[in-house]
């Protein structure tokens, strides 16, 4: 993955998180409270200008009363990732068994997008 795709990636994560936020009628300030950032930062993350860890994306997810494959941008499989992702997986999720296969493909394919940067 290019820089370009990267700045995209991270621009249309920002782009979902604003458009589900404003869909719950919640301010900037209250959401970075919520998930313990600062109000500065969550704008940022709006604008595509902060990358953010996956334990933070989560918490945003849950915030807004959202699943995962809502707030992360889709991304088709590229290369072989799909071995470093099949490895990673269970070591992320631990009982699968509650986690539904659309969830775990927004996981997967945030991996997928961290492992071909």
């Amino acid at each position: 993955m290019n820089q370009l795709q990267e700045q995209e990636y991270y621009y249309q994560l920002g782009i979902n998180i604003r458009d589900a936020r404003k869909a719950a009628g919640l301010s900037q300030g209250i959401l970075a409270d919520m998930v313990g950032v600062s109000r500065t930062s969550m704008v940022n993350v709006e604008k595509g200008k902060h990358r953010l860890y996956i334990h933070v994306i989560i918490l945003i997810a849950e915030a807004l009363n959202k699943r995962l494959d809502n707030i992360l941008p889709s991304r088709t499989t590229v290369k072989d990732g799909d071995k470093i992702v099949a490895a990673t997986l269970p070591k992320i999720i631990s009982d699968k068994s509650s986690v539904d296969s659309e969830t775990e493909q927004a996981v997967a394919n945030f991996f997928l997008f961290l492992n071909n940067k």
